[in-house]
């Protein structure tokens, strides 16, 4: 970062400024109270009351007439002020927003508290007690735009200050932008909790028709929020009220709705008869009191939510897949003008220059030259057979000799429930959960044999999260909020049908060990959606991201001060295990002609069906996984805030946010790799090597390592400050503005390269350099996996198999230091009617990051 930035930006301070926002999934409603002489009113009684459920918030004015009630849930409020002397006064029809600070100004008449005076009005659109710019839009209103699917990620297409890639998904943050920031500058919240793990991947997919309220937040964030840099999305469950409420809808589209696009001749059966969709997006909201009858009357007090959204997707489109016609599948290549040459027939070297393969007369492989691997799969006829006068012949085969529809699925399951419940006046609580569960079945149309067939191992991808929070009012001038959640999302792959064909495809190799898994082998046929050009399923793997929330604020009203502190602890981890058997991969080939110098004769070979039947492999690989490295991070905040509301419309917001994060590190230490410029390399141990690489004094350094202990050293020096302002110039005019520099955290690392721990032992075999011979015939078996040796540091070496193979490592600085954004924002806000206003805004978002350094 360029330090000339610091003497502008202390320059800045009272011009530049950051929204004021309330906890992330409540609000608060403050204000002032005077006479009619305009003197402040101390020791008047606050009482704030929602007024769909009853439940009351008490507080008081200090000595400067002032009042605030922080976490309170969306919604409609009445407040009521009640001071000796004077008549009791009510202010009713306020509506509070997500994250709202909402200015109460009431002047009380002299009289008998006896008396009251009633005022049904809302406020003036303009919040000016804020300086918050952002976009906030009701469920219910949103839940009825026309959008195609009800997907709540989808408020960012109306937000300003956010941009997308092509082909945006709204179930993920992946493509979105926030003031040019990326997705892992974003964050995700459900009740105040953070839902997603921060990497721009899937994130929580919430119920659209339960949501009270959704508000994203675009300008600086103020000091209780890290993590998210560039903005986030701020989610709210609908809370129950004292009247049965339930909502619901179905989103419903099939074949017959779906007319042509603008540029197709046909529709969709046009085109294709067994071409077919089938949309369903059903949901539901119920909420209302708790009332066991008999049991529990939880009228005034107790309320819940119940919530479901599934989302079920099917469409077959028509398209062209290939598959090889029975003369292929009898060794007959003549109607392909690529000449197939023998790999057994393979002679002479490269260094006498007289090297040459004989051909396969008419382009016909025997019979009786079919490997054993061969034989097993073709006798299980996993191909669909082609269509006749369908497709074309290229030089290596048929093309799109197959014309029909393949079908994928969309499944997007998703639950919810809210309780509510309201101890006292001064304590309450709320608990949230929600779960959803997303996979994408498809049917394969060219592979026929379930055990060879890859989609019959499907990737699960379930997200679970669980808000609790309670507020208390330990006296009128000190509140406190505590909450705690988690977010849990696996990703892993599981048998789809309830069958594991893990080992199906290893059993085709002779004299394979059990527990060897064979990795899907190629046949090298184009296809289209829904078909595959494999063969063999893929594995089991465990994928999980966690992480868990603790944050403690209290909120004291002093003078013209609102001081808010707090400490927040957000702990992760991450498992990423694949299956732990030996893994196999074979590479087969040979059947090109040779150059008596070994160059490749033009127009031959290049028929992969016919390297898999003559079974001669050039190459193999085994790689085993290790133990599991088990990232995990540790990060601590603390955070301090003054709205200092220096003028009756003038509030200024001056805050700071320190927070320490563990440096990159496992559970189980010595299990994650970084490079090192000071450790001999791994690969070179010999040091220089001629024409390819001089080392200095023919050391040759930069070794992928695993230290015990943090790969680089811990940032002790996090303070990022906040400032802003929100100027009220008149009751229709606000001036808002801010800046903020935020520490960005860093990912867990899970980086291993080849070096074990949680990574893989490898290890390589093919022919050196210049050498066209076949290693062996698959009909011989493959040699058993030899774990590689470790080094004198216990360490796997590099399982490279030529200098140019050598793996890239990534050296981070000892030194390395959280990166940070500089965000500032400025904007006015004008209300020209009811329910409109214009708004002009400037806005920068600056990244500034450590550099890590590559060598190769």
């Amino acid at each position: 970062m360029r330090h000339r930035l610091g003497i502008g930006l202390i320059a800045l301070i009272f011009l530049l400024a950051m929204p004021v926002f309330a906890q992330t999934n409540t609000g608060i409603i403050s204000g002032r109270i005077t006479d009619p002489t305009g003197a402040v009113v101390p020791n008047a009684q606050i009482t704030v009351t929602q007024t769909e459920t009853n439940v009351d918030a008490v507080s008081e004015t200090n000595t400067d007439g002032l009042f605030r009630v922080p976490s309170l849930i969306t919604g409609p409020y009445r407040v009521t002020v009640t001071a000796s002397g004077f008549k009791k006064q009510v202010r009713d029809g306020l509506t509070l927003r997500i994250g709202e600070n909402l200015n109460v100004e009431m002047k009380l008449e002299v009289g008998s508290v006896s008396e009251s005076v009633e005022v049904t009005s809302a406020l003036p659109l303009l919040e000016t007690q804020t300086s918050s710019t952002g976009q906030v839009m009701q469920g219910e209103y949103f839940y009825k735009l026309p959008n195609y699917q009800h997907w709540s990620k989808g408020v960012l297409y109306y937000t300003p200050q956010v941009s997308h890639s092509n082909a945006v998904w709204p179930g993920s943050l992946g493509s979105w932008y926030i003031n040019g920031g990326n997705a892992s500058q974003t964050a995700q919240y459900e009740d105040g909790i953070v839902a997603t793990s921060m990497d721009g991947g899937t994130s929580l997919n919430n119920i659209e028709v339960a949501i009270e309220e959704v508000k994203v937040l675009t300008s600086a964030m103020p000091a209780e929020y890290g993590h998210a840099t560039a903005g986030a999305l701020i989610f709210v469950k609908k809370g129950g009220t004292n009247v049965l409420h339930g909502e619901g809808g179905y989103l419903f589209k099939n074949t017959s709705m779906m007319h042509r696009r603008f540029f197709q001749r046909t529709t969709l059966q046009q085109d294709n008869p067994n071409n077919k969709t089938l949309f369903q997006m059903p949901d539901f909201v119920v909420s209302g009191p708790v009332y066991i009858p008999k049991v529990y009357n939880g009228k005034n007090k107790t309320f819940f939510q119940v919530s479901g959204s599934w989302h079920v997707d099917s469409s077959s489109n028509s398209g062209s897949y290939t598959t090889p016609t029975a003369a292929m599948l009898g060794g007959d290549f003549s109607a392909y003008s690529n000449q197939l040459y023998d790999p057994a027939s393979t002679s002479g070297t490269y260094a006498d220059r007289n090297l040459s393969r004989s051909i396969f007369p008419e382009n016909k492989i025997p019979t009786n030259r079919f490997s054993s691997q061969w034989s097993k799969i073709v006798a299980n006829k996993p191909f669909i057979e082609p269509q006749a006068g369908v497709g074309s012949v290229t030089n290596t085969g048929p093309s799109g000799n197959v014309v029909t529809s393949g079908t994928g699925n969309y499944f997007n399951l998703t639950e919810a429930f809210r309780v509510d419940h309201n101890f006292t006046d001064k304590m309450r609580m709320a608990l949230s959960w929600s779960t959803g569960n997303q996979h994408q079945p498809r049917n394969n149309v060219n592979i026929l044999y379930q055990p060879y067939d890859q989609y019959q191992t499907l990737q699960y991808t379930v997200q679970n999260h669980a808000a609790l929070s309670f507020t208390y009012t330990i006296s009128p001038t000190l509140i406190s909020e505590t909450k705690v959640g988690i977010y849990r999302r696996t990703g892993n792959y599981q048998p789809f049908k309830g069958t594991d064909y893990t080992f199906e495809m290893a059993k085709t190799v002779p004299n394979l060990p059990s527990n060897v898994y064979l990795n899907p082998i190629g046949f090298g046929m184009s296809q289209y959606t829904n078909g595959s050009s494999q063969l063999g399923v893929g594995t089991m793997s465990v994928n999980v991201n966690n992480s868990h929330q603790l944050n403690q604020d209290f909120t004291k009203v002093w003078g013209t001060h609102a001081f808010k502190f707090g400490y927040e602890w957000l702990w992760a981890n991450y498992i990423q295990h694949d299956i732990a058997n030996p893994r196999l991969s074979l590479s087969f080939g040979g059947t090109g002609g040779l150059q008596s110098n070994g160059a490749s004769i033009p127009n031959t070979g290049g028929i992969t069906l016919a390297d898999i039947m003559l079974g001669y492999v050039y190459s193999y690989s085994y790689s085993q996984q290790g133990a599991s490295n088990l990232p995990e991070d540790s990060n601590h905040s603390f955070y301090f805030q003054d709205d200092w509301r220096l003028r009756p419309n003038l509030t200024l917001n001056i805050g700071v946010r320190y927070s320490n994060q563990t440096p990159a590190h496992s559970k189980f230490p010595g299990q994650m790799s970084v490079g090192s410029l000071d450790v001999p390399d791994n690969y070179y141990v010999n040091g220089s090597v001629p024409g390819v690489l001089t080392c200095p004094n023919g050391k040759c350094v930069g070794a992928w390592t695993q230290p015990k202990g943090f790969l680089w050293n811990r940032d002790n020096n996090n303070f990022r400050p906040r400032f802003g302002l929100a100027w009220s110039v008149n009751q229709d005019t606000v001036v808002r503005a801010g800046f903020s520099m935020v520490a960005a955290d860093w990912s867990l690392w899970n980086t291993q390269s080849e070096i074990g721990g949680g990574s893989f032992y490898n290890q390589s075999v093919s022919n050196s350099a210049n050498v066209y011979t076949p290693l062996f015939n698959i009909n011989a078996g493959v040699p058993a996996f030899v774990m590689p040796t470790p080094n004198a540091a216990g360490q796997i070496p590099t399982s490279a198999s030529s200098p140019s193979a050598r793996p890239t490592i990534t050296v981070v600085p000892a030194n390395y230091h959280n990166p940070y954004t500089l965000n500032w924002n400025v904007s006015l806000q004008r209300a020209i009617k009811k329910d409109y206003l214009v708004e002009v805004a400037s806005g920068q978002l600056q990244l500034a990051v450590a550099p890590l350094r590559n060598r190769h």
